[in-house]
């Protein structure tokens, strides 16, 4: 009985789609011939008109409308400068923004082109067709010269083979001719730099580049290493460039055993704000182990020696011919990534500082490394000279016993045959994984909330209590929306981002901890905030290198007497190497691998698929990359509406023609006379053309009056300004003639000081970037909010957070992490 009703049920369902489908098609051959009514269409898919807001509450307007409100081309800046484009480029780039702004694959593609092309076809008399999906991948395939080679049972790899894999033909391995066929996890692409570098270079603006930087170690292009790079002299009006090598793996799926291992590049003259939108993709390889090294890096290695000596030729937008020569200066990476591509042993290795030759030793399974004297330390360090030395001996996985310094190296490293790098010096102490995630959790998750047993709480304080009260200050604090997240509660620590970690150690640990921990282990705390924000912000000096080796000394000391020698563990002992690093690359800020990591996520969301994982990867890059390059070269000069810039995924307001969004604010101020007679004494006013407005946002930056703000998650009412003083928003308000500036009162404020009598000796730690709040009389000021959104080297302002926990005294804090 029940499946005579489960086939009457099909039944009707196979009736209802045959409807359905005939009613579809029934519509469609009623429709009326677009050309016939042109007029119509134009007026009824306009998206001038189309958008509605509410004109009580939001108002969008941009900063030329004061000047051109009734000017329709007053939509495209510089208008008179536009071209038409024509209907091939505009075909092309509509193409291009499907596969990488809208993210379909090939075949989604090609599926929507053909539903496109095949309604042109039906209803227009001249249709108008997108080029074909196919076509357009093998044209810029053949643009980026992308190469596969092929993992030989043996171990080797060979190649190049170009083209579609039907083709490749044979190989010779040992004499023996295999026919080269594509295998899951035995083949990787190489995509070609210097294509990439010929391709998009020439689309850089020339404001993005600091090739003439007169910057002094406050970044890795100006830092030790590349310093020796530049140093040599160069012929025939040849600039030297230095190159970032950055590694990571990432799993393909959540239940995924496959892993993704791309090899990307960066250039270090591009500014450090810049410099993350132009990551080079040069290897990847998909599979559940590695392949050997020196295949994998062969191709990249060969073609980075040939940048060394050729230079790249090409011309900037301002028609001036660069002819550059690239070197590579610095490797980012974690630990395992490291370790691989400089085949060395791994971090839980007797050996396994890649800095020094300490020996570890175990302790509760764990592997633990000894606090040493810095004298000791420094004749221990590893030298660039130990690595030739044993490529040159051929002990491939030799005996330790044989020679000291050859301790913890497991074979040669492709990387030796570069000339610009330094086997141990070109290595940073990556910030990421070593401080944050790997001190800082560990010392909370094992440390905080592993065990009672710690001398660490306050009286009457536990585990379980800390991280209830811990919880609820942290839901408390207010941050700005320049902060991606929000505080979240400590019960979801394991789900928590490195970027929570870093902000929670940088702005909020002071005033939250205090009163649940002892005051000797928040002001060991605080040994390491000012660890990561020297480390992270201004010029590398010697007033700054020589704190910063105190600190670190009293932070490793301070982890053994309050936690035990048991987190003596390998991201601690390389704080030591950190102030050389910073001495050789500069600042912690550009050599992170958060811009790595924003790449890794973008790579991990374009497979959608088990099968060809690789090549799809590479073919979603590519496209990215390429239609960066339509943005930049063409839709940039295009005379197009506003709509469709949005549409192309284009921000057309460029600095200083930002978008500018109004909140009014319904109900006014009390004060409103008060506020008037301010502005009449700062701003000459020929009217009383004067609106108030709870929040504003410019150029994706928002500022909001603190009343609006009162009870709020984020708190965007506070700015500081350069020269150190903090001030909170009373009221925003919009001059017709002066544009959206804001009425602030000052907030006077003391840094974070305190003595510490430590292992080292008694110092005092400054920390800076947080301040608390005095309660005195108060100032009130007048700010342009054009001003402070300005990205030049006027801007002297920068948004701030407030911490607020109702237990303490208010913080305010300058968030550099957001600023760099």
């Amino acid at each position: 009985m029940s499946s005579r009703r489960l086939l009457s049920s099909r039944s009707i369902n196979r009736q209802n789609r045959a409807i359905h489908l005939s009613s579809q098609e029934s519509y469609l051959s009623s429709l009326p011939d677009f050309q016939d009514q042109d007029s119509d269409v134009s007026n009824q898919f306009d998206g001038s008109e189309s958008e509605m807001v509410d004109s009580e509450s939001i108002e969008s307007t941009s900063f030329s409308e004061s000047e051109n409100e009734s000017d329709p081309e007053s939509l495209n800046h510089n208008s008179s400068d536009k071209k038409q484009p024509s209907k091939k480029d505009y075909c092309e780039a509509v193409l291009s923004c499907m596969m990488s702004v809208v993210g379909l694959n090939l075949l989604q593609a090609s599926s929507m082109v053909n539903l496109v092309n095949n309604l042109n076809f039906r209803f227009s008399k001249n249709p108008v067709l997108l080029p074909s999906a196919r076509y357009h991948w093998d044209k810029q395939s053949k643009e980026n010269l992308i190469h596969t080679y092929l993992i030989c049972d043996n171990g080797h790899s060979h190649g190049p083979f170009k083209g579609d894999p039907k083709d490749f033909g044979f190989y010779s391995c040992y004499q023996e001719r295999v026919p080269a066929t594509l295998k899951s996890e035995k083949f990787f692409l190489h995509v070609c730099l210097r294509r990439q570098f010929e391709n998009h270079l020439p689309s850089i603006p020339s404001e993005s580049w600091n090739i003439a930087s007169s910057r002094i170690n406050d970044d890795v292009s100006s830092a030790t290493q590349a310093k020796k790079i530049k140093s040599s002299v160069s012929e025939n009006g040849v600039v030297k460039l230095t190159l970032t090598i950055h590694g990571d793996e990432v799993q393909a799926g959540s239940s995924s055993t496959v892993k993704i291992f791309p090899i990307f590049i960066s250039i270090n003259e591009i500014q450090p704000e810049f410099r993350r939108k132009h990551f080079f993709l040069a290897n990847l390889f998909v599979g559940k182990n590695k392949p050997s090294v020196s295949s994998f890096l062969g191709p990249l290695i060969q073609e980075l020696k040939s940048l060394e000596n050729i230079p790249v030729s090409w011309i900037d937008e301002q028609n001036k011919e660069w002819k550059c020569t690239f070197h590579l200066v610095c490797l980012i990476a974690d630990a395992p990534m490291r370790a691989y591509l400089r085949s060395v042993r791994q971090f839980n290795h007797i050996h396994g500082c890649d800095w020094c030759l300490i020996k570890a030793s175990s302790s509760r399974g764990a592997r633990v490394f000894p606090n040493l004297e810095r004298s000791e330390s420094n004749t221990l360090k590893r030298k660039h000279s130990d690595f030739i030395r044993f490529a040159d001996s051929g002990l491939e996985n030799g005996d330790d016993s044989l020679n000291q310094r050859f301790a913890g190296l497991n074979g040669n490293s492709p990387f030796l045959e570069l000339s610009s790098f330094d086997m141990v010096k070109s290595i940073s102490v990556e910030p990421m994984h070593c401080l944050v995630l790997g001190i800082f959790r560990s010392l909370i998750t094992k440390g905080w909330f592993g065990t009672d047993q710690l001398d660490l709480f306050e009286r009457d304080v536990n585990r379980n209590i800390l991280r209830e009260a811990l919880s609820s200050r942290l839901l408390q604090i207010k941050v700005p929306t320049d902060f991606g997240r929000a505080p979240r509660d400590l019960n979801q620590l394991r789900f928590w981002k490195s970027a929570e970690f870093d902000s929670f150690l940088v702005y909020y640990l002071f005033s939250t901890i205090k009163g649940l921990l002892k005051p000797r282990v928040v002001k060991h705390m605080m040994c390491l905030v000012r660890i990561y924000f020297l480390s992270h912000r201004g010029q590398i000096n010697r007033e700054k290198i020589d704190e910063l080796r105190n600190l670190i000394e009293e932070f490793q000391s301070g982890v053994a007497v309050h936690y035990g020698t048991n987190f003596l563990t390998y991201n601690l002992h390389i704080l030591t190497h950190m102030p050389d690093s910073l001495i050789n690359l500069g600042p912690n800020s550009n050599v992170s691998s958060y811009p790595l990591e924003d790449y890794m996520g973008i790579l991990k969301e374009k497979v959608r698929r088990s099968s060809n994982i690789a090549p799809s990867l590479v073919r979603t890059f590519i496209n990215d990359f390429k239609y960066q390059e339509i943005l930049l070269t063409k839709i940039n000069d295009w005379r197009l509406n506003e709509s469709e810039m949005e549409d192309f995924g284009f921000n057309k307001f460029v600095e200083g023609n930002g978008k500018t969004i109004y909140m009014k604010d319904k109900v006014l101020p009390v004060d409103k006379i008060k506020f008037l007679r301010i502005i009449r004494e700062e701003i000459s006013l020929e009217d009383n053309e004067v609106e108030f407005f709870k929040s504003v946002s410019i150029n994706k930056k928002r500022f909001s009056s603190k009343k609006y703000v009162t009870g709020k998650k984020r708190n965007d009412s506070v700015i500081k300004k350069f020269d150190g003083g903090f001030w909170e928003i009373i009221s925003i308000v919009r001059i017709r003639s002066q544009g959206p500036v804001a009425i602030c009162r000052q907030i006077p404020t003391n840094a974070v000081k305190f003595d510490h009598s430590g292992f080292t000796g008694r110092f005092v730690i400054r920390i800076d970037h947080i301040h608390e709040v005095k309660v005195q009389k108060r100032s009130q000021e007048i700010f342009s909010l054009i001003m402070l959104t300005a990205k030049t080297k006027k801007a002297f302002y920068i948004p701030s957070t407030e911490l607020s926990p109702k237990h303490q005294r208010d913080h305010v804090v300058d968030p550099f992490l957001v600023n760099v």
